[in-house]
């Protein structure tokens, strides 16, 4: 069986850690990002290589794929070329550029019954503001961002902010404005694999941050949340369409909002426990194909 990691690139510690699990549980393993892929078209043949190697030969293939900011519609042409080339790609195109846009994924989710903070995407300060005055603490964020980049709190003066408003505006030409949901507490990760979650954390953020994002300091601890946590990231992430995600979750008011649906859940902080987290993944996706037959 030949399995493909289309990797974040060729660092990063998941991609890295999937292509050595796989080839310990004894697989033929090619890691490689879509800046590698190579394309050959014309009336009568297309091919689609990686390295020498037709993408079709490969029984599955894994996607942590980065789509760049700087390159994204050349990024998305590659992706989606490489999902009509092959049958074995997880995830599937649609679910996982759907993932990339917070904004498309809140609606979804809400339009399917799921709470999610309010949420409106605004193009100017004035409206930014108008927000600002109902709900008196507002988060602002780009739909398309990560790892809590340019994610934003505004509170108490909003003349004090609007300069870094306006900076936001003038990088991304919209943002997302939320109500702020309070957690102190952080957030719980649950990282799905089709039908089952493989891991459960909890994200706490350190004195310098309100932010549960791990590259900003926040820490981690393993968790066995409620069941009824674990079911809603589950359903939120089959909401989406992704068999591989990390949704967090926040408790507030009473209820559970889904904050995010991510297409590359990290596990790097688990450190020893990251490889069982790979080593579950490499075999669901295994089982989620048939080998294809080769000619000796």
């Amino acid at each position: 069986m030949l399995i493909g990691i289309l990797g974040w690139d060729h660092e990063e510690f998941e991609s890295v850690q999937l292509g050595k699990v796989s080839k310990e549980l004894g697989y033929d393993t090619l890691l490689f990002s879509l800046q590698d892929i190579e394309m050959d078209i014309s009336a009568s043949h297309k091919s689609i290589h990686v390295f020498g190697t037709d993408l079709k030969e490969f029984d599955v293939i894994i996607s942590r794929a980065q789509l760049r900011k700087d390159y994204y519609q050349e990024d998305l042409q590659v992706l989606y070329s490489l999902n009509e080339y092959v049958d074995c790609l997880i995830d599937h195109y649609s679910s996982f550029t759907l993932s990339e846009s917070k904004l498309l994924t809140y609606q979804k989710l809400a339009n399917h019954g799921f709470t999610v903070p309010d949420t409106f995407l605004c193009k100017d300060v004035g409206s930014i503001r108008r927000i600002f005055d109902h709900y008196s603490q507002i988060v602002i964020k780009p739909s398309f961002g990560y790892a809590g980049q340019d994610v934003e709190k505004i509170e108490k003066s909003f003349e004090q902010n609007e300069k870094l408003i306006e900076t936001l505006l003038h990088k991304y030409g919209s943002v997302l404005v939320q109500e702020f949901i309070p957690h102190p507490d952080g957030d719980i990760r649950v990282t799905t694999l089709g039908d089952d979650a493989i891991v459960c954390f909890n994200r706490l953020p350190n004195d310098k941050t309100w932010k549960a994002n791990v590259g900003m300091g926040a820490t981690i601890e393993r968790i066995t949340p409620p069941q009824e946590v674990v079911d809603l990231g589950i359903e939120a992430a089959k909401c989406i369409g992704l068999q591989i995600s990390g949704v967090d979750i926040v408790r507030s008011k009473g209820k559970y909002y889904i904050f995010e649906v991510n297409n590359c859940p990290g596990w790097y902080p688990l450190q020893e426990d990251g490889e069982e987290v790979a080593r579950e993944i490499i075999r669901y996706c295994v089982n989620k194909v048939k080998p294809k037959e080769r000619v000796l």
